[in-house]
């Protein structure tokens, strides 16, 4: 059996929360090594995950031969730098989301790797969700008729803490649209396959005084002519989030309740009628049929493993490729304009 072997760069933060527990789950990854740049935190994962190597920079990690995939779990800031030099390299990369600081570096990260024929994945674990894969199932084979709405909202309580580089702009690129904005923009146009091509956005601060926004509101069109309201927020408790996806039909509606986050979970309600039915004055609700779908749940970052693992070993086109990233950022940076300018931003 062919394995990837691996090497980390950033372990502490999601790389030690969820990536190495999967890889450490995962028969076909083998951590060569890993690197932080707090060598007592490089260490320390080490110890934990039985990692023979750690390091406190990239360059030492990144000169071992047996190392043939990286995982760049960095502040957004380092991930061109970071990134290209692993291209140099020769590693394949898996890069944690948002991948750049905005489109045109995401861009330029995407066209060096390919030029330096290394293959290149986005980290949206979501997509792997077992809920989102049966949305887009359902959706695929018609459940709810022609999509004309979809609603979704990712959320946190990320007050101001000293030296957290999401909160500074420069090292972010963003606030809660890029962190977490990012998964709803990516996730609605993956699971219906349509892109989202003009944007109309609110991003402010509400309740937080740091230099990105904890408050993001998009109003979005994609090109099947469905409408989208994608709603991320760093000022709303965790315990009263409850993160959901809905998608509304001429048939129908899916709602995926806390199907959204870093654990596969969750549940759906597919409310759904046999045929579009003319007008009924009454608005009778009580006629559609409703179902609960629950799954069997595993890990949303061994999912991820296998997909790009898959893709490396037998050559497979990546399910996250990261010039779907590039678009995905594209988006944002409309959003962002968006709210500086107050009015819809086409997308090209």
């Amino acid at each position: 059996m062919k394995k990837l072997n691996w090497g980390i760069i950033a372990a502490g933060g999601i790389a030690d929360r969820r990536m190495l527990p999967a890889m450490v789950k995962n028969e076909k990854a083998n951590i060569i090594a890993v690197m932080d740049t707090d060598l007592k935190v490089a260490e320390r994962v080490a110890q934990k995950y039985g990692v023979e190597n750690f390091y406190d920079n990239e360059d030492e990690l990144l000169a071992l031969d047996r190392v043939d995939t990286i995982y760049i779990a960095s502040p957004v800031y380092c991930h061109k730098e970071q990134a290209f030099k692993a291209a140099d390299a020769g590693k394949n990369i898996l890069l944690e989301k948002p991948i750049a600081m905005n489109a045109a570096e995401a861009q330029e990260i995407v066209d060096y790797c390919k030029d330096k024929g290394v293959r290149l994945a986005a980290g949206f674990m979501m997509r792997f969700s077992t809920m989102h894969r049966k949305i887009k199932e359902l959706i695929d084979g018609g459940a709810i008729g022609q999509l004309v709405y979809t609603d979704a909202q990712f959320t946190c309580w990320y007050p101001e803490i000293e030296g957290a580089w999401r909160q500074y702009k420069d090292k972010s690129g963003g606030g809660a649209l890029m962190d977490m904005g990012m998964h709803l923009v990516d996730l609605t146009q993956y699971i219906t396959g349509s892109r989202i091509k003009n944007v109309a956005a609110f991003i402010e601060n509400i309740r937080f005084s740091y230099e990105v926004e904890d408050s993001s509101s998009l109003l979005v069109r994609y090109d099947n002519g469905m409408i989208g309201n994608l709603n991320a927020y760093f000022n709303i408790p965790d315990s009263a989030a409850r993160w959901q996806i809905s998608f509304f039909g001429t048939r129908g509606r899916i709602i995926g309740e806390t199907t959204i986050g870093q654990e596969d979970g969750g549940r759906l309600l597919v409310i759904s009628e046999d045929e579009e039915k003319s007008y009924v004055a009454q608005q009778d609700v009580s006629v559609a049929k409703e179902e609960i779908v629950t799954g069997e749940y595993g890990d949303l970052f061994d999912f991820e493993l296998e997909s790009f693992t898959d893709s490396i070993v037998n050559g497979k086109p990546l399910v996250c490729d990261a010039q779907q990233a590039v678009y995905c950022h594209k988006v944002t940076d409309a959003a962002y304009k968006s709210s500086v300018d107050g009015r819809f931003i086409d997308i090209e």
